[in-house]
């Protein structure tokens, strides 16, 4: 049985500009989130296990910061290159818990670099696990935006 000390978050990055998911597509899946399971790639695939925490950062132009919070359903797997870069790639398959409009994040990327400033919240790679010291703070600023909302 895992405890929370065995707990795992990792920070997706979402940038519409480049990503294989654009803004239409990312409606679609805010509209239809309890009948889908996506997959995201992960860049510290090694480190992910069923069950782990994921946030999902917008990043890029225009409001940026988490539009979505879920675990993973799956083990990452190897497959092809989102990007079209022949680069390796594995994926997880998410299960969604919550999904915001792309234009309504539950967390700004300001909010996300005053609070836990140790993480870079405006770029990198996406699916970088989140430090075990900084995970209590992001579930700390996730339930104040519920109280509020």
């Amino acid at each position: 049985m895992r405890t929370l000390n065995d707990r795992k978050t990792f920070i997706l990055k979402w940038n519409p500009a480049i990503s294989s998911v654009n803004l239409e597509d990312w409606d679609f899946w805010v509209a239809k989130k309890d009948f889908l399971v996506p997959n995201w790639s992960v860049y510290e695939h090694e480190k992910v296990d069923i069950g782990d925490e994921w946030y999902m950062l917008r990043v890029g132009e225009g409001v940026t910061g988490i539009v979505g919070h879920g675990t993973f359903c799956s083990n990452p797997q190897k497959a092809g290159d989102w990007s079209g870069q022949g680069k390796v790639r594995y994926y997880s398959e998410l299960c969604i818990l919550d999904l915001m409009p792309h234009s309504e994040p539950m967390i700004t990327t300001e909010i996300l670099a005053k609070c836990i400033p140790n993480c870079d919240w405006r770029g990198g790679h996406s699916g970088v696990k989140l430090p075990n010291i900084d995970i209590e703070r992001l579930d700390n600023l996730r339930s104040n935006y519920y109280d509020q909302h």
